[in-house]
């Protein structure tokens, strides 16, 4: 469900059963300060208010209350006693007054109570009010409770909480409780109007509520702070609350009139449907002098699970002050449009009024303080984008690789559960508009250098023409430095040769990232090729270091350069066919568009290297290390890269075909839109890997360790197996297509299979626990043998799947279909089959079903006699 909302209001929602049917319970609520005029404070606070103030209690169940009522958390104060001890609390919300006696610690001695302690504060709890373990009212209180003095002497401490016309005036003395806080569960009040369980509600209610529960079932406030004749008692009611404030003696004013909207979306509905909310809970906060307003509704679902909710708005209105509802529905369908992520301060103003929202409060700082912070990130990168752009004086078409953003934090975020797709999309386009609004300032710059390259009294009609072609290649600016060798005496040549390194450090970074976005360098004649590649082999030859060196478009096939540093080389277009280059040093280097076929680069390093379009077919890439590099739009075909180590790597479109990654390591990736064809991965280490729309065909992850995986869109076909895969903290979502994978014998633990098309699926004698399959469907599976441990299958497909001697002890599988399903032998001890549906197929033979949980029976089964 995906919620849009101002950050004022916080949602709580709960999916119930009542009358045979499922809803879901709403609650919207808001926290107001009231030192001066209401203003509206942030859901953080709310909840460090709860946390500070309620201590254990539930702010909420959202469950909808038929009417109104109040609560109050807080502390009596001795200030505004009476000297002796004891304080008076009174309360008046609308027409209802409520008063309370607030004493020090007393106990019964000699059949009197004793004097009352002086105090500072006493919480108005039900600890501190009548009661006892043996009393339903109020099992946590005092007053019915014995305990021994140090001394051996025995006392029994007085409430410190009463009605003022109830007081305890004998210890044999029946007590009441009197309190402002939620009554406990144990309460009578509230155990009758829960209604009586019976036939009916076992079959068709279960684990809902029974048919003559009481409206009322759902408020939980002691009586004199409840409504039943007014629903509309709170809407602007005035209050004043005594003595319940270190230094204000009493607190009043008015509730403001708010409305609470919300509009509700199913999956494959057009338009959202308005819900009613209505005001039936305040929660007074008087040592902070702040109050909670509770909006409560509901809606009718399909799925008991809220399954079929797809998304929910929440506003809140001031009296008066009403939006139309055309434009929360088209608020809600630009929130909606994949990718789009509004600005929360912008969502703020626009679903809650103006005048109530207050500046950022110091429990709100850490969070504009972190926005902010990550705002300035992404301006900082941007600025240096629009410097790296500003350099690009022999380039100006490189803006396009500033482009595309390397987002290693998006990444991460992905294996993580993130959308990044929409975020990379997001930031990429952000960055391309940063891009065309540079070109202006960069052809400003370039037009400023020529003109102080004329002022040498050189011509630059060559240099310009050069300018003006697509960028292809490394770039270049030594023949700019060159110029100043000849330049005027009287000139000042350090400023301009310090400008035209640093545009030439700005241009070889942006290449080195991007050069797979310019045109293809060209590739070398024979004789400038053969001599270049001569003088290489001289400098390797007198072990000289090779890292750095421009070897862009040479040939170097059959080439012997093994264990020569190359890192950071400019290689692009460079043929390696037949190449050894085992135990090379290839790290930054830029290999893109490159060709290496029979190419042996056995223990190498290439972390950073860019091989975006390049070829590697039939090479030894054993042990060979990746972390960090490019390989985009690659090809990698009939390789052997068994022991390789490949992190934070960046795949967009590359082809895997008929490679050899045994006991490799793969980890910290996203992988999108790989394609995936024999591929072994046996015995391989996963470690946050995450698969975007990709396709595989014979991939054999059999005996892998992986922890932590994703696979999202992804299509994988019946050759596919993890066959005794040890699998921790793995997805497959958003419409995974499986065809017969198998699973046997693996070990899954926090495994996400929701709504995942798994036909066929084979999890023979595997291991899962704390897994989720609901709305998948594994019809026709074999799951025979494999042993289940807190697992859900809600809803899920099993027709004519095989859990022969299955272990489903406490499984969880409401609404399954298990038509057609063997479940012979099967320990379905404590299973839910709530809503199962079954054929005359289904068998359950020899079935251990001790205390299995058959209800609510499915809706044709009511129907049977």
């Amino acid at each position: 469900m995906k919620i849009i909302k101002p950050s004022q209001l916080s949602l709580i929602s709960r999916p119930f059963r009542e009358h045979g049917r499922e809803w879901l319970g709403i609650g919207v609520v808001s926290l107001l300060d009231m030192a001066g005029e209401p203003q509206l404070c942030s859901e953080m606070e709310l909840w460090g208010q709860v946390e500070r103030d309620l201590r254990g209690e539930v702010l909420d169940a959202g469950l909808p209350k038929a009417w109104p009522e109040y609560l109050v958390a807080g502390r009596a104060w001795s200030c505004h006693g009476d000297g002796a001890g004891r304080c008076l609390v009174e309360l008046r919300v609308a027409d209802r007054l409520k008063r309370l006696q607030i004493s020090g610690e007393r106990h019964w001695q000699g059949g009197r109570a004793t004097a009352a302690a002086d105090f500072e504060a006493v919480s108005l709890d039900w600890a501190h009010t009548y009661g006892g373990p043996e009393l339903a009212e109020n099992p946590a209180g005092i007053g019915m409770m014995v305990t021994r003095e140090a001394g051996g002497g025995r006392r029994v401490p007085l409430p410190q909480i009463e009605y003022p016309d109830q007081p305890l005036r004998s210890p044999h003395q029946a007590g009441v409780p009197a309190g402002l806080l939620p009554l406990p569960a144990s309460h009578p009040l509230r155990q009758q109007r829960y209604g009586s369980p019976d036939r009916h509600w076992l079959e068709r209610n279960y684990p809902g509520y029974p048919a003559d529960m009481d409206r009322g079932g759902f408020n939980v406030a002691p009586l004199d702070q409840q409504w039943p004749e007014r629903v509309d008692a709170l809407d602007g009611a005035t209050f004043s609350l005594s003595h319940l404030h270190p230094t204000l003696a009493r607190w009043e004013g008015r509730l403001p009139v708010l409305v609470a909207r919300a509009w509700l979306g199913r999956h494959e509905q057009v338009e959202a449907e308005r819900l009613t909310l209505k005001l039936t809970t305040v929660w007074f906060f008087p040592g902070s002098q702040r109050l909670a307003m509770v909006f409560h509704g509901r809606a009718g679902l399909r799925c008991f699970d809220a399954a079929d909710v797809d998304h929910l708005l929440l506003a809140l209105e001031a009296s008066g002050q009403p939006r139309d509802e055309a434009y929360y529905l088209d608020f809600l369908r630009q929130g909606l449009v994949p990718g789009h992520v509004p600005d929360p301060w912008v969502v703020d103003d626009a679903l809650v009024p103006g005048t109530m929202l207050r500046p950022a409060s110091e429990a709100a700082q850490p969070l504009r303080r972190g926005e902010l912070r990550q705002r300035h990130q992404q301006v900082a990168a941007r600025d240096a984008a629009g410097k790296a752009a500003q350099a690009l004086l022999r380039h100006p078409s490189h803006t396009e690789c500033l482009s595309v953003p390397k987002a290693p934090e998006l990444e991460r975020e992905l294996v993580s559960g993130a959308d990044s797709r929409a975020s990379l999309q997001l930031e990429s386009e952000a960055l391309q508009a940063e891009a065309a609004r540079q070109r202006p300032r960069v052809e400003a710059e370039r037009d400023r250098l020529l003109a102080d390259i004329r002022h040498l009294g050189r011509d630059t009609t060559i240099l310009q023409a050069a300018l003006e072609r697509p960028a292809s290649g490394p770039p270049a600016v030594d023949g700019s430095l060159h110029l100043l060798e000849s330049a005027p005496p009287g000139l000042q040549r350090e400023p301009l040769r310090q400008q035209i390194e640093q545009a030439g450090q700005g241009l070889c970074s942006a290449y080195r990232q991007g050069a797979q976005y310019q045109a293809p360098a060209a590739r070398l004649s024979a004789d400038d090729s053969m001599a270049r590649r001569q003088a290489l082999e001289k400098a390797f030859r007198e072990g000289r270091s090779l890292a750095g060196w421009d070897l862009t478009g040479l040939d170097l096939t059959g080439i012997d350069l093994r264990g020569a540093d190359l890192s950071a080389a400019l290689m692009e277009s460079v043929d390696f066919s037949g190449a050894r280059l085992d135990g090379c040093d290839l790290s930054r280097s830029v290999l893109v568009r490159s060709v290496l076929q029979r190419v042996s680069l056995r223990s190498s390093r290439l972390e950073g290297t860019n091989l975006a379009g390049s070829t590697i077919e039939d090479s030894d890439l054993v042990e060979s290390r990746w972390d960090g590099s490019v390989l985009d739009d690659a090809l990698v075909s009939r390789c052997r890269m068994t022991g390789s180590q490949l992190r934070q790597c960046r795949l967009h479109g590359t082809r895997f075909e008929t490679v050899d990654l045994q006991q490799a390591s793969l980890s910290e990736m996203v992988l999108d839109r790989l394609e995936l064809r024999n591929v072994n991965c046996q015995g391989s280490r996963i470690r946050k890997l995450a698969f975007v729309q990709c396709r595989f065909h014979e991939v054999d992850f059999s005996d892998t360790d992986i922890s932590g995986l994703a696979m999202v869109t992804c299509q994988l076909d019946h050759l596919t197996r993890f066959a005794r895969s040890r699998m921790v903290k793995a997805c497959f979502v958003g419409g995974c297509e499986f065809d017969r994978p198998d699973f046997s014998s693996a070990r899954l633990h926090e495994t996400n299979w929701r709504g995942a098309s798994v036909a066929g699926l084979s999890l023979f004698r595997a291991s899962i626990s704390a897994s989720d399959f609901t709305d998948a469907s594994l019809a026709g599976g074999n799951l025979g043998g494999a042993r289940f441990e807190q697992v859900q299958m809600v809803r899920t497909d099993l027709t004519d799947a095989n859990l022969e001697s299955a272990d489903l002890l406490g499984a969880y599988m409401r609404g399954a279909c298990l038509d057609g399903a063997c479940l012979q032998r099967a320990n379905l001890f404590r299973a839910n089959l709530g809503e199962v549906r079954m054929d005359s197929n289904t068998r359950f033979d020899r079935a251990y079903l001790e205390r299995y949980c058959a209800y609510p029976l499915a809706a044709d089964a009511q129907d049977r006699p």
